[in-house]
């Protein structure tokens, strides 16, 4: 039915437009995204730019995810409403920045960006053997084999019991906490708190990046799309959403590694801009 629509547009003026000419694109169809209500309420006020809030706000046509007919009632309101709302600044940060930017992404997304996945395979092999090792170097302080790293209870046992290191914090439920910011405290007083800072660290990196970027590839396209949000960060900042490939650590070894296997096709570069 959506498509159907679609397909006898040449523009169109909905909530999440680019998702809609997203989807159209992909479908053969296209479709240029114009005015979406909620980035447009997202330049009146950034902290209130979900649909059904709006039409509830202003007395209008609730938003009706279910109902094709009451949604575009609702977005043309919407539009209509912001229009004259928008004003000065507001007028030409929209009108000049944000919504022109929408095309750019649309065209971000529908292409993707190429992965090199038998990098991070080799990658993740690599690390699985680091955190191996640094598992052992713990259990070996602790006396204990069978030590889960992984585990508070038996890390605070080893910390604040074996080594007698002074303990911080307690969490809510009234235990001893091994938090990041308490083992930062410590990190000079025993070498065994350093290898269980990078044990988390890596295995965070593995766990968050290197196995599920491989899975998230698109069988079809070879690559992965992720989706710029221009509304969810107040400070005008975009966000990358399913996956997040925006927020890949660059300050660590490791992480400028994992940002090594995102990589441009023959004849093409990656360029890297602050929007």
């Amino acid at each position: 039915e959506v498509l159907a629509y679609l397909k006898k547009q040449k523009t169109v003026h909905a909530k999440d437009s680019k998702d809609l000419s997203l989807f159209a694109k992909a479908h053969g169809v296209e479709l240029e995204p114009a005015d979406d209500p909620e980035l447009m309420a997202y330049c009146f006020d950034p902290n209130q730019t979900e649909a059904l809030s709006l039409t509830r706000r202003y007395g209008l046509t609730e938003w009706a995810e279910d109902d094709l007919q009451k949604q575009a009632s609702a977005s043309f309101e919407l539009v209509n409403h912001f229009k004259e709302s928008l004003v000065d600044k507001q007028k030409s940060v929209y009108e000049d920045i944000e919504k022109p930017l929408s095309k750019v992404l649309l065209d971000m997304e529908y292409a993707g960006i190429a992965l090199d996945t038998n990098f991070l395979k080799d990658l993740s092999e690599t690390l699985a053997k680091t955190l191996g090792e640094l598992e052992e170097s713990v259990r070996e302080v602790a006396e204990n084999p069978l030590l889960n790293v992984n585990s508070r209870d038996q890390l605070a046992e080893l910390l604040f019991d074996k080594l007698e290191l002074q303990a911080g914090k307690k969490t809510t439920t009234g235990k001893r906490s091994t938090a990041v910011s308490v083992l930062e405290q410590l990190r000079d007083k025993h070498p065994v708190v350093g290898q269980i800072l990078e044990y988390r660290e890596l295995a965070k990196l593995r766990s968050t990046y290197l196995e599920p970027l491989p899975k998230l590839v698109n069988p079809n396209t070879g690559r992965i799309h992720t989706t710029f949000s221009q509304t969810t960060a107040v400070t005008g900042r975009l966000a990358s959403l399913n996956p997040n490939i925006q927020n890949i650590p660059v300050r660590t070894d490791i992480g400028r590694q994992i940002r090594k296997a995102f990589v441009a096709d023959e004849g093409c570069q990656l360029l890297v801009a602050d929007y």
